[in-house]
């Protein structure tokens, strides 16, 4: 995400079933999931994505991550608010043959919906 390189979103990395398991609904495909990804990268500036640390076992991997930005493009149809987020989280992920299958993230919404001065 750092790079901005939504054709990572490929099928030589995730299935092109891919489940993204999201709030409200999930996230299907990789067509589905570079649109998804994407409200991120037009939404902010100044993008700053680090793993902290991964941990796996057999097909499954888990990672803790951080993500920063201020927020100047339209994110979800919230307006532009040029506020700073800082964003931490966890994703578990599945795999079949190096490839992902399924992945799902755990971070705060509350607290991103505050940073952006929403609540």
């Amino acid at each position: 995400m750092n790079k901005g390189k939504l054709e990572e979103f490929n099928e030589t990395n995730f299935s092109p079933t891919v489940l993204f398991h999201m709030a409200p609904e999930n996230v299907v495909g990789i067509n589905d999931a570079r649109t998804y990804y994407g409200h991120f990268l037009t939404g902010f500036s100044s993008i700053k994505f680090k793993i902290k640390e991964v941990f796996g076992q057999g097909n499954k991997l888990t990672k803790h991550w951080v993500f920063s930005g201020v927020h100047t493009g339209d994110f979800f149809g919230i307006p532009v608010t040029d506020l700073p987020v800082t964003l931490q989280g966890s994703t578990i992920v599945r795999m079949e043959n190096g490839i992902i299958m399924e992945e799902q993230d755990f971070f705060d919404n509350l607290d991103l919906l505050t940073q952006l001065g929403v609540y």
